[in-house]
């Protein structure tokens, strides 16, 4: 490398002209074979560009097989290209945007180069004067070229002085080893299949627009659509929702199933017609939530058969129904205030609440895992949770009753018996259902035998359900344990409490007698707040809290209209809460005993019946 400088120039918008300088006279150059990224030996450059006094070549590749960032290359020679005054290798990559400049030596046949160890070695001003050279012979403005170098002008902007009317607005994007071309802010070519579009570098702040006629993105994952792409042109391309989840994305036309393959689509709110002529057959699909040109919302069964259930109609006729009010009761004090209350139910039962106040038990073991692993028919934590179920049944031998699995983390431990409790491991704040299956047994049997001592049949609700492959393996075995206990007909239910579940919720409600939303953790992920019994201001709900829960009641009712649905959590303590609570389409609220009388007249108001 003697005798060669390599010059570093610190302005990412330089390396932004060069890419931009490979599409300025786009379909001119010849593109030649990569050469050894150190030292360019053997490389088949093949001039694609003649000017008057010399000539250039470009292209782009990557440097190797691990890495996604591209190398553009230019090769700009003056003089004649088998005896050349000076010849230039300028390059930069996408990931560092990044300018290097090199001096080379042309071979006498004119079409490769290789390092000169006798080349001079270039001074700043020689690299400056030599890439406005360079950049001259592809056709910018020198005047351009030095405000790009001043920081006053993009490489964008630089390019958009020269380049033709059609390529004028067009913006460049590299990842993950694909090009992208936007023309604004419209993506008119590349492939966005697979992609999470959350994370897409789009280089601009307008609202994303996808030509269907041009891109690809079957199976993107738009997931919450943060930016609010819009998909244009859908009907003119076969492939261009196939296998994709549509349900937060914007779309600018009806939908025509007759001219699109909408295999494991995922629809929501948007217009379809022409199911009966669908080019795919129709139990490939979810039309959960599509609606036709009259209105009507569609849902297909397990056969593909599609049926329309007016859910705009259902939900605007309140009248016709009343909202239960349910209480808390985690043992037999709350239970007695429940039934003095004139609750028409206990909604939650809180199981893992036999460990408050348990703090000389729980200390006995010495990890968190080493406490789950210890539940057996046998044990202490059985005979509490039996215990807990019996008091509450007696006391309210009549009510309704749901009682909730195991919630608790393991910072729930540390509350109960304080912070000189430690464990190494660390626990999902999602639940632990899914890798405790003897907790879950364990506890089924413990309601199975109280439900059969008492006469008391309880709900069964399954928390922090995150998407409907985990719901569906618990209450798999749910049904199995409760089986084999002699338990039957018994109601699972799904509790709707973070983004994780909200997002698959139409897909959950399929397979659930009931779902439950719970929105004190619901808050704690949409707003990042921290519940705190001195804060207020978390109990009242937000727009975004209330927009999630109105979408979580939409699919559900809309996937499963025969699916029961409840709210339960602090904020139905509050009045402007339970006030919002009475224009939804649920059918039950849980709320402490104190507040089930005003409750209930809030929610079900007596008619005044006119003489």
């Amino acid at each position: 490398m003697q005798g060669i400088k390599k010059m570093d120039l610190k302005n990412k918008e330089l390396g932004k002209l060069v890419e931009y300088a490979f599409h300025l006279r786009e379909g001119e150059y010849q593109v030649a074979s990569f050469p050894t990224y150190e030292f360019y030996e053997g490389c088949g450059m093949v001039y694609g560009v003649k000017t008057e006094n010399g000539g250039v070549s470009v292209y782009q590749s990557y440097p190797d097989h691990s890495t996604c960032s591209l190398l553009t290359a230019l090769c700009v020679f003056e003089g004649e290209s088998k005896n050349p005054r000076k010849a230039y290798f300028i390059s930069t990559t996408s990931e560092e945007q990044e300018l290097w400049i090199e001096t080379v030596k042309l071979t006498p046949n004119g079409f490769h180069f290789t390092c000169d160890n006798d080349f001079y070695c270039m001074s700043k001003k020689d690299v400056i004067d030599s890439f406005l050279d360079a950049m001259k012979m592809l056709g910018f403005r020198e005047e351009d070229i030095i405000r790009v170098l001043e920081k006053k002008m993009t490489g964008q902007e630089a390019f958009r002085n020269v380049a033709g009317e059609e390529i004028k607005n067009r913006t460049w994007v590299y990842k993950d080893r694909k090009q992208f071309v936007f023309d604004g802010n419209v993506a008119i070519e590349g492939d966005f299949g697979g992609m999470w579009l959350e994370e897409f570098p789009f280089p601009f702040e307008e609202t994303p627009i996808f030509d269907s006629s041009k891109v690809t993105y079957a199976c993107a994952k738009f997931e919450n659509n943060s930016r609010g792409i819009t998909l244009i042109n859908i009907n003119q391309n076969k492939n261009s929702i196939y296998f994709t989840d549509l349900r937060n994305v914007k779309i600018d036309e009806v939908i025509d199933l007759s001219r699109v393959d909408a295999t494991c689509t995922t629809f929501g709110h948007h217009k379809v017609i022409n199911l009966e002529v669908s080019i795919v057959p129709l139990n490939t699909m979810n039309l959960t939530l599509a609606t036709d040109l009259d209105g009507n919302n569609y849902i297909t069964d397990s056969n593909g058969v599609v049926n329309s259930c007016f859910l705009a109609e259902d939900i605007m006729n309140r009248n016709a129904r009343k909202i239960q009010v349910y209480a808390n009761a985690d043992n037999r004090d709350m239970a007695i205030d429940a039934v003095t209350s004139n609750a028409d139910g206990i909604g939650l039962i809180r199981t893992e609440d036999i460990f408050t106040g348990k703090k000389k038990a729980l200390m006995n073991f010495s990890s968190y895992a080493d406490c789950l692993d210890s539940f057996n028919p046998d044990t202490e934590f059985n005979h509490m949770q039996e215990e807990q179920l019996k008091e509450i049944c007696r006391v309210a031998p009549n009510s309704k009753m749901i009682v909730r699995l195991f919630d608790f983390k393991e910072d729930d431990f540390k509350r109960m018996v304080g912070e000189e409790w430690e464990s190494s491991e660390q626990v999902e704040r999602k639940g632990f259902l899914r890798d405790c299956t003897g907790v879950l047994r364990d506890q089924i049997f413990t309601i199975a035998k109280v439900s059969k001592e008492e006469g008391v049949s309880f709900d069964i609700l399954v928390p922090m359900v995150t998407d409907s492959k985990y719901f569906t393996n618990v209450k798999r075995n749910i049904l199995s344990y409760a089986s084999d206990a002699g338990m039957k007909d018994v109601k699972i239910g799904a509790m709707i409490e973070n983004l994780e579940g909200v997002k698959d919720v139409d897909n959950i409600a399929k397979n659930a007698d009931f779902i439950s939303i719970g929105t004190n953790d619901l808050t704690e992920d949409i707003t990042g707040k921290k519940r705190n019994v001195h804060d207020q201001e978390f109990f009242y709900l937000t727009d975004e809290v209330k927009a999630c829960i109105e979408d979580v009641i939409y699919r559900a009712k809309a996937s499963n209209p025969g699916v029961k649905i409840g709210i339960c959590g602090e904020h139905a303590n509050y009045l402007e809460n339970v006030m919002y609570y009475g224009t939804l389409n649920v059918d039950y609220v849980t709320c402490s005993s104190s507040f089930v009388e005003v409750n209930k007249k809030i929610l079900n108001p007596v008619q005044k019946v006119k003489k």
